[in-house]
């Protein structure tokens, strides 16, 4: 994981940012979230067990898409299926349309109206 945030998650991140996680062993690890928020300059908010599908946008637009494509592979090498999944996912991901994603983050809430500080209370934009 410290790795992914170093060289996938930082890398990009252009300033304040918050990052949604699940209640995965791993992402609860102290260190982990001292590095979201020292390397990468990213707030941490743990979703609660068992509520995926309320609160993870691309598993409700796009997860039950991909799963289908991933499990009906005909191979039974183990080479042959990690190049299959990793090309399902390529696949997958390029047929996904723009606004499937940015309904996927209206129904679980995550959309953002406008400026806001730690508080939440609303900025007017210039």
């Amino acid at each position: 994981m410290q790795e992914w945030i170093d060289n996938v998650w930082a890398p990009d991140i252009q300033g304040p940012s918050v990052l949604v996680l699940d209640s995965l062993k791993t992402h609860k690890m102290e260190c982990i979230r001292t590095r979201l928020i020292a390397h990468a300059h990213t707030s941490v908010v743990y979703i609660p067990p068992g509520i995926t599908g309320l609160s993870q946008p691309m598993d409700v637009s796009i997860g039950i898409y991909m799963k289908y494509v991933l499990q009906n592979g005909i191979l039974t090498d183990a080479a042959q299926k990690r190049r299959h999944i990793a090309m399902s996912v390529l696949q997958a991901l390029e047929e996904v349309k723009e606004v499937t994603i940015r309904n996927g983050y209206l129904k679980g809430g995550l959309v953002a109206t406008g400026p806001r500080d730690m508080e939440s209370n609303r900025h007017a934009t210039s």
